[in-house]
């Protein structure tokens, strides 16, 4: 049943990491596409977001959208810290029912993820009506908790049909941000110009998740000077681990790489935003390899930009689902796997050379991506939000 004052409302619940907020943000982009039809019908289009008070809050804090903070919590700490912990995650419940209590949304969607996990309780406590998404190929401990109940439970991979109710699933991709997709209308060559490269040298992006990876940044910085020979870098070092990582840049320019030129062959940011000069679509753009973790959004967005890439899954990752990513993600686009505990940086700078060098091989690879083409989960899911919303007006 609708509010009286004929606003509809949709609340999106997710936090913790990119990997979950940014296809959120894909969504929402799509879901602002539908305000002005809902206007014409004599609606206001309302979404809220209920997110982990977390860096990814970052990425709402510059949209229109009402923000709820919670301080969710996965439990996985020992002693002391996991009774504060303990509190901590009634706080997340409690807080959750009273936002929800108080905006009572008519469907939510949620990312399946420990931080959405009061959420998701509250509105099915609440009996509201939900839609889920699904990242990886082995789904997490909260979408398999709450798949039964929900309207429908979209996945990115065709083998996580194996894993949960058929009725329940639906297989959209992973959504795709603006920001990710308007790379594809740049010109590689251009992009380079803006990052300060030589337009003719091979461009490698090497991207660690949302949070960086310290493996991946010591494997760059101990390949360095190897890799700047013949390659321009572009290094996302996770603002964690920024200041560490200019640290290290510098003690081996001073001592090492003491060549002016081969010095403004790197460009490293803790993070890259959507809308600076040196956005994320510029550094898609300029790239010419990438080198990444597996998780489904790097897979994604590296997929949908046509990058061939060489990728170390996160070995520890929850039931290996990074390295069962990378291993289908490689049977359907010859991308390179590589295992963390047996890379060596001589390995790494080793394979990007390979890579670069032998024209066939990157012609295949690039080619591949074009078989991992469902790149239309953000509109996929937003149609369906709405056409539930739609279906509730009629009736």
């Amino acid at each position: 049943m609708f509010s009286k004052d004929k606003k509809i409302r949709i609340l999106l619940i997710s936090g913790g990491s990119g990997g979950h907020v940014f296809p959120v943000i894909a969504v929402y982009e799509r879901l602002l596409e539908y305000v002005s039809s809902f206007k014409e019908k004599g609606y206001v289009l309302e979404i809220a977001y209920l997110g982990n008070d977390d860096y990814t809050i970052k990425y709402f804090e510059n949209t229109d959208i009402l923000i709820k903070k919670i301080q969710s919590t996965r439990l996985n700490s020992k002693g002391v810290k996991k009774m504060f912990d303990v509190f901590k995650l009634a706080r997340a419940f409690i807080d959750s029912f009273i936002f929800i209590l108080g905006y009572m949304p008519d469907v939510v969607f949620a990312k399946g993820c420990f931080a959405s996990l009061p959420g998701l309780f509250i509105s099915r406590l609440f009996k509201i009506n939900y839609f889920l998404h699904e990242s990886d190929i082995v789904p997490g401990k909260v979408n398999t908790m709450f798949v039964k109940n929900s309207v429908k439970t979209f996945i990115s991979f065709k083998e996580t049909e194996h894993y949960l109710p058929e009725n329940k699933v639906k297989l959209v991709g992973n959504p795709i941000r603006k920001a990710i997709k308007g790379a594809r209308s740049l010109d590689n060559i251009e992009s380079k110009k803006i990052l300060g490269f030589e337009e003719n040298m091979p461009c490698v992006l090497v991207l660690g998740g949302s949070q960086g990876a310290l493996s991946l940044n010591d494997l760059v910085l101990n390949g360095l000077h190897s890799i700047l020979e013949k390659n321009s870098l572009i290094v996302q070092t996770g603002d964690n681990n920024y200041a560490f990582f200019k640290q290290q840049v510098d003690l081996i320019f001073d001592g090492i790489v003491r060549e002016e030129d081969m010095q403004k062959r790197l460009v490293f940011q803790g993070s890259f935003g959507d809308n600076d000069e040196t956005s994320i679509s510029v550094v898609y753009s300029a790239c010419d390899l990438v080198v990444a973790r597996s998780g489904a959004g790097n897979l994604f967005e590296i997929a949908y930009n046509k990058k061939p890439s060489i990728l170390i899954p996160l070995p520890n990752s929850s039931s290996d689902h990074q390295m069962k990513n990378a291993l289908n993600y490689s049977q359907a686009t010859s991308a390179i796997v590589l295992e963390q505990d047996n890379v060596k940086s001589s390995t790494l700078v080793s394979t990007i050379n390979s890579v670069l060098s032998d024209v066939d091989l990157y012609r295949k690879m690039a080619k591949g991506t074009e078989n991992f083409s469902l790149f239309d989960g953000d509109s996929l899911i937003a149609k369906d939000i709405v056409k539930f919303l739609i279906n509730r007006l009629k009736n």
